[in-house]
């Protein structure tokens, strides 16, 4: 939980707050009572996105750590960091998929209710992950390791549980 509070005051987090207020308080339509589910369920979006992290990473045991300690996927990831470097260098314009953002901006803006700010809440998850990818890729790695170990349970509902639980405070 911790993590996730330090993760929420990362400099490139800290300017979606006034955004997502503003959109959180228009879609509650001038109603505090109405503001406040819709901040409750855009924040359970966010959590249930990182639930499905912690899940995923809990059940894949030492797959996961084997992928993302391996020297050539840490190479791939340099060679796409140095590409997306350049970009903000002024080399080159890059659009990082375009087509789903505005298809999920579209989804969002027709479903008006809390269903859409759900939505919302699971698609800032998504996005904000570049932003807190090392703090969450850490504790991702650490609930595989624990889950292949055998450290955080000794079957799979609980080890999935607990590492669904690691990563859901972590959105909290």
């Amino acid at each position: 939980f911790v993590a996730g509070m330090l993760a929420s005051a990362t400099p490139c987090v800290y300017p979606m707050l006034p955004i997502t207020s503003a959109i959180l308080m228009a879609r509650g339509t001038g109603s505090r009572q109405r503001g406040r589910l819709h901040a409750l369920v855009y924040c359970s979006g966010i959590v249930v996105f990182y639930t499905l992290l912690g899940l995923c990473a809990s059940t894949t045991g030492t797959a996961l750590s084997a992928i993302m300690t391996s020297a050539w996927v840490n190479l791939g990831f340099a060679i796409v960091f140095a590409y997306l470097g350049l970009s903000m260098f002024g080399a080159y314009d890059f659009q990082f998929f375009t087509a789903l953002i505005s298809q999920l901006d579209v989804a969002s803006s027709r479903w008006q209710g809390v269903s859409g700010t759900f939505l919302m809440g699971m698609t800032a998850g998504l996005i904000v992950s570049p932003c807190v990818g090392p703090i969450s890729g850490a504790i991702l790695l650490d609930i595989s390791h624990q889950a292949a170990s055998g450290a955080i349970g000794s079957g799979f509902p609980e080890t999935a549980l607990r590492g669904a639980g690691f990563m859901a405070s972590f959105g909290g």
